[in-house]
C-alpha cells in the first residue's frame, strides 16, 4: 500500500542522512586532522628556518674569524720576516767588524814581528 511504501522510502531516506551526517562528520574530522597537520608542519618550518638563520649567521661568524685570524698570521709572519732580516742584517755586521778588527790585529802582530 502506499503509507507502506512512503514509510519505507521514509526510512530509506532517514538512513540515508544518517549514513550522510555521519560520512559529513568523519571528513569534518579528517579535515580538523589535516589543519592540525598542516599548524604543527608549519611550526616545524619556522623551526627549521630559525635554526638554519642561526646557523648561517655563525657560519659567517666562523668566516669573518677566519679571515682576522689569517690576517692575524700574515701580520706575524710579517713582523717575523723582518726580524729574521734585521737579525741577519746585524749578524752580517757584526761579522764584518769581526773581520776587519782580525785584520787589523794581524796587520799589528805583522808590524811587530818585523820590529
Amino acid at each position: 500500500d502506499a503509507n507502506t511504501s512512503l514509510s519505507d522510502q521514509l526510512a530509506a531516506v532517514t538512513e540515508k542522512t544518517v549514513v550522510d551526517v555521519a560520512s559529513i562528520s568523519k571528513l569534518e574530522d579528517d579535515l580538523a586532522f589535516s589543519k592540525k597537520s598542516m599548524i604543527e608542519l608549519e611550526e616545524q618550518k619556522q623551526c627549521a628556518v630559525s635554526e638554519s638563520e642561526a646557523l648561517q649567521t655563525e657560519l659567517a661568524s666562523s668566516r669573518d674569524e677566519i679571515a682576522k685570524l689569517k690576517k692575524d698570521a700574515e701580520l706575524e709572519r710579517e713582523s717575523l720576516a723582518e726580524q729574521v732580516a734585521q737579525l741577519q742584517d746585524a749578524l752580517k755586521q757584526s761579522t764584518e767588524k769581526h773581520n776587519t778588527t782580525e785584520e787589523s790585529l794581524k796587520s799589528e802582530i805583522d808590524l811587530l814581528k818585523v820590529e
